[in-house]
C-alpha cells in the first residue's frame, strides 16, 4: 500500500470524523480497487466519475455499523504485516472489518475464510 493510497483512506476517515458525507478527488486509478471494495461493503453510498474535469465524487454512507471513523492501518510501506489462514480464523468478525490484499486482489477477511487465502493486512474499521 503506498502513500497515495494511505493519504486517500485518510481523507475518507477525515470526512467521516466530521460527518462530511460528499467527498472530491482527482482520479487516480489507483482508487478503483479500494472504492469497489468500500462500496460491496456498504461504507460508501456511490461514487462517480466525471470525464470532463477528472473528478472523482464519492458519497459516504455515515449510517453504517463499520463506520470509516475507525479505521486503523495495520501496514505501512514500510511494516507489512500478514496474516495466514490460522489467524484469521481467530479473529472475532462481528467486531471490525479487516481488508486484506491476497492473490485473490482486495478481499475482506469474511471472504478470505470462504476461499481460505491469507494475505497482507491493509486496514481495519
Amino acid at each position: 500500500m503506498n502513500k497515495l493510497i494511505i493519504n486517500f483512506l485518510l481523507s475518507l476517515k477525515n470526512s467521516a470524523l466530521y460527518s462530511k458525507p460528499i467527498l472530491y478527488f482527482t482520479f487516480k486509478l489507483e482508487y478503483l480497487n479500494y472504492l469497489n471494495l468500500l462500496y460491496n461493503e456498504g461504507f460508501i453510498l456511490f461514487f462517480l466519475f466525471k470525464i470532463k474535469t477528472k473528478k472523482l465524487v464519492i458519497a459516504l454512507n455515515l449510517e453504517n455499523q463499520y463506520n470509516l471513523k475507525f479505521l486503523k492501518f495495520l501496514s505501512t510501506p514500510s511494516k507489512k504485516r500478514s496474516l495466514r489462514l490460522e489467524n484469521l480464523y481467530k479473529l472475532y468478525a462481528k467486531i471490525s472489518l479487516v481488508v486484506l490484499s491476497t492473490s485473490k486482489g482486495l478481499i475482506t477477511s469474511y471472504t478470505c475464510k470462504n476461499l481460505k487465502v491469507g494475505g497482507q493486512a491493509l486496514f481495519i474499521c
